[in-house]
């Protein structure tokens, strides 16, 4: 595993795992009523591969990563063929 996203003082569940090959260089979090929990990363996969992913209006915290995950792993996968 690459990338381990850093525990923030608005998330204590512990560190979030991303997929193989993915290096994040930046992201957002934030959470409203209207908005759900979002998430965006600006990541570096495979061959130099950029990308900035967005997960919006998540049910919670913690499906808000499991999406984020599924997304990245689309993109590596799309990205190596």
């Amino acid at each position: 595993v690459l990338a381990v996203m850093p525990v923030s003082s608005s998330r204590q569940c512990g560190p979030i795992i991303f997929p193989e090959g993915i290096t994040i260089i930046g992201g957002k979090t934030g959470t409203t009523l209207k908005a759900g929990s979002c998430l965006i990363l600006y990541s570096q996969g495979k061959n130099d591969t950029h990308y900035i992913s967005a997960v919006l209006k998540a049910e919670s915290g913690d499906d808000l990563y499991v999406q984020m995950n599924h997304l990245l792993e689309y993109a590596q996968n799309d990205n190596t063929e």
